[in-house]
């Protein structure tokens, strides 16, 4: 009666496992989710439009001040801009409210509508706060809406008020695109992972959306490649690829000149015809899921196929001083029918889920 009982016992418990095992789901990259508030509705307007309040009399110059910002662009396979600034009058403070990115400027002497608003909608603190100062940027999230930045400039007076703009014009960027930037990664991670077991014998993990098949492994190169192609014919959606390479460095050699050797390398192992258009690359440094790293973007060209293709790259390289390697990660993005910008940030925010082992 007891083996008839824990046979029966075993039986249970090896189905109940097998269900859980059934039920559970694929893997999610949940890093995004919490940028949103999805108990409130969806927020209007375009990721790239802001609405910019301000009074009449000081309008001219605030645009001034923030538009050469806010308004900058990158050399791809052509100047692309990062965002549009729209001047919108304090009588459409209410219309606007429920749109994506807002900034409001105003001061606490100032009778126009835009700084009644301020000081009707900003709590009593900060106030307080920009009385003793004399100025402050303030940013809040999803206020009305479930996925939207505000930005406050408050000032004593007008002076104080354009000097703020000044002073803070490129951290007012540096916010909206970070913002912008999780709206394009939050799109790719709506859909599961895959399975973190393909990366189980190199030296780094990538959070790669299913979406996405292997273009190339090639192991003995150390240079995995995957690729993102619509499911249909029409060129309304950009063709996308991520890839990484890794080699062993006991020196730090990475600089401009070895990444771009590098990348003409790699493009001619994997990428057989495509070439950078040297006259339009760019370089700086930027941090990338928390690694320093020197990034190279520009534009492509294919003569090779027929008609020719091209389009835009950017490529991240570092060197992780713990296990004396240089890691590349290249983003490619081919998208006749649209702005490449976009998707590149998209393919970023990718990238920076690499993770060294």
């Amino acid at each position: 009666m007891k083996r008839l009982t824990l046979a029966l016992l075993i039986i249970l418990l090896l189905g109940i496992a097998a269900c859980k095992r059934e039920t559970v789901p694929p893997s999610v990259y949940d890093k995004y989710d919490h940028y949103l508030d999805k108990s409130k509705p969806i927020a209007f307007g375009d990721d790239r439009d802001i609405q910019l309040f301000v009074s009449d009399e000081l309008q001219a110059d605030i645009m001034d001040i923030l538009a050469p910002s806010l308004t900058r662009k990158v050399q791809l396979s052509i100047l692309e801009q990062y965002f549009y600034l729209q001047p919108v009058s304090g009588d459409k403070i209410k219309e606007f409210e429920n749109y994506k990115n807002l900034i409001y400027c105003g001061t606490l002497d100032g009778g126009d509508k835009v700084s009644r608003h301020i000081r009707s909608t900003l709590k009593q603190d900060i106030l307080d706060r920009v009385k003793a100062s004399g100025a402050e940027m303030v940013m809040a999230s999803n206020v009305s809406v479930r996925d939207q930045l505000l930005l406050y400039l408050v000032a004593s007076d007008a002076q104080a008020l354009q000097q703020l703009a000044s002073s803070r014009k490129d951290q007012v960027f540096e916010k909206l695109l970070e913002r912008y930037a999780l709206r394009q990664g939050y799109q790719s991670y709506t859909n599961a992972v895959i399975d973190n077991k393909l990366f189980r014998s190199l030296p780094y993990t990538i959070q790669i959306p299913q979406l996405f098949d292997i273009y190339s492994n090639n192991p003995e190169g150390n240079f995995m490649s995957f690729v993102y192609k619509p499911r249909t014919t029409q060129r309304d959606l950009p063709d996308k690829f991520v890839s990484i390479y890794y080699e062993a460095m006991p020196q730090n050699k990475v600089n401009r000149e070895w990444l771009l050797e590098k990348r003409k390398e790699l493009l001619a192992d994997h990428f057989p015809g495509d070439q950078i258009l040297e006259d339009k690359i760019e370089y700086d440094y930027f941090q990338i899921g928390g690694y320093d790293a020197l990034r190279l973007r520009g534009a492509w060209i294919n003569s090779g196929i027929s008609g020719g293709v091209g389009g835009a790259f950017q490529t991240y390289a570092f060197w992780h001083a713990p296990s004396q390697t240089a890691f590349v990660v290249d983003n490619i993005v081919y998208f006749p029918a649209g702005d490449k910008l976009p998707v590149l940030l998209e393919l970023e925010q990718i990238s920076a889920s690499l993770r060294v082992k």
